[in-house]
């Protein structure tokens, strides 16, 4: 190095010497803890800190510049616990960590569970409402389904359309299967009452008019014996039939019919009615 660059740096050094004369010169003329009393406490520390630093960097450029091995002078370590304190300053300053705190729903209900685990009513009672739950989806899936398989209409109309389908249909009696069901107990009295029904008309064709309404008595009961023995044959009505009925109203009463005349009484009037005749 060139003795005219070593004289350049030497004023440059000495220029800046003086500048920080000047600078220093408010903190030199008094003592420091009079200059930090009027301050907030972090510019205190600020100006206590810096201060600090300054003295260990100036004693360590000594140390440096007459040769002596500083790396292991105890102002490096005076320097490193300087530093941390500026870290310490910043922190201050940008204020705490705002934290966001959210529950672990999760992890909550595991331990609520766990705590409560071996409580019988505990169990019992969550047991039900899981019951509960379940059977409610189900309902639930059972009418979503059921609507929009018979289309959107009231319940009741819904429910009708669902047990209709769900009925078996009813089977064809094909002319091979007549023979069959005629051995049934509904098809052999139906048999019955036909063969009455004849043995009456060949009566009245051989009687006189008189005993001609005589027998259409007997006719009538016998009809409304087959008309019973039709109804037997038919059995009960089925579910849907069942909730159409309740759908439409009470079902109303029929006239009471007239009270069937006797075997005796028909004699009778038979026996009055040939009497009248012979006078």
């Amino acid at each position: 190095m060139d003795s005219s660059d070593v004289k350049e740096l030497v004023d440059d050094m000495s220029g800046s010497i003086d500048d920080l004369e000047t600078s220093l010169a408010p903190l030199l003329n008094a003592s420091l803890s009079s200059s930090t009393s009027k301050l907030p406490l972090l510019d205190k520390a600020k100006l206590y800190v810096l201060a600090t630093y300054a003295i260990d960097s100036v004693l360590f450029s000594y140390l440096r510049l007459n040769g002596s091995n500083v790396k292991e002078h105890p102002v490096v370590q005076e320097i490193m616990r300087v530093r941390s304190y500026f870290q310490k300053i910043k922190e201050a300053e940008s204020g705490p960590a705002q934290r966001n705190a959210t529950l672990d729903k999760d992890a909550a209900a595991r331990f609520i569970k766990h705590g409560l685990s071996g409580n019988d009513k505990y169990d019992q009672a969550r047991q039900d409402r899981a019951t509960a739950q379940t059977a409610s989806a189900k309902r639930k899936a059972e009418e979503f389904e059921a609507s929009a398989q018979y289309g959107s209409q009231n319940r009741f109309a819904g429910m009708a359309k669902r047990m209709r389908a769900e009925e078996p249909s009813v089977p064809v009696v094909k002319a091979d299967d007549a023979s069959d069901e005629e051995s049934t107990p509904g098809s052999k009295a139906e048999k019955k009452a036909a063969k009455h029904a004849r043995r009456v008309e060949r009566k009245m064709a051989k009687q006189s008019p008189a005993d001609t309404r005589a027998a259409g008595t007997e006719e009538e009961g016998a009809a409304a014996a087959s008309a019973e023995a039709g109804k037997k044959k038919h059995g009960p009505r089925s579910n849907h039939e069942t909730f159409e009925a309740l759908l439409n109203g009470p079902i109303p009463k029929k006239e009471k019919k007239k009270k069937r005349k006797s075997k005796g009484e028909v004699r009778q009037d038979m026996e009055d009615n040939r009497a009248n005749e012979m006078k």
